[in-house]
């Protein structure tokens, strides 16, 4: 028999047996179908990697919520202070605000900046004179006047919790 030829040999199941057994596919060849996680899962090492990954994660993620908030603050408390109640005096051009809570209350406001109110109170009236002024409602939502509006709530006044002059 010449080089490349295989013979059978007693106990092999025919040509194929044969040829197997003269040329054997090693067992240790990598294949590029195996993914880094199945390789990490057959070695026995994901579980460990993942722990970490997941524990670096939270970290991260509680870093970042508590960055925010220190950074940021509420949006009441980042402006306030800047707000000036002056004296109300008509045709001045000053936010003019008719509200109440424990009881009946008119407050005049100059300067842009933010005031909030404590408690969130009910507005009845307001003229915004020379100002943009934005109503933070209690349920969350921004009611924006225009200059230079005189706007009347008679039936269902607005639950404020702060006022913005922008």
């Amino acid at each position: 028999m010449g080089p490349g030829r295989s013979t059978v040999t007693r106990g092999t199941k025919g040509w194929k047996a044969a040829a197997v057994a003269l040329n054997p596919v090693p067992a240790a060849v990598p294949t590029r179908d195996v993914t880094y996680r199945q390789h990490l899962k057959r070695s026995g090492r994901e579980n460990a990697l993942s722990v970490k990954k997941r524990v670096t994660r939270k970290l991260a993620v509680i870093f970042a919520a508590v960055a925010t908030l220190v950074v940021a603050g509420s949006p009441a408390e980042a402006d306030m202070g800047n707000i000036s109640e002056v004296t109300c005096v008509d045709g001045k051009g000053y936010l003019k605000i008719w509200y109440h809570n424990s009881a009946s209350h008119v407050r005049c406001y100059a300067n842009a900046g933010s005031h909030y109110f404590t408690p969130p109170a009910w507005v009845d009236r307001i003229q915004t004179g020379n100002n943009d002024v934005w109503l933070w409602d209690s349920n969350g939502d921004i009611v924006p006047f225009s200059r230079w509006t005189d706007t009347v709530f008679p039936n269902r006044p607005p639950h404020c919790s702060w006022i913005q002059i922008l």
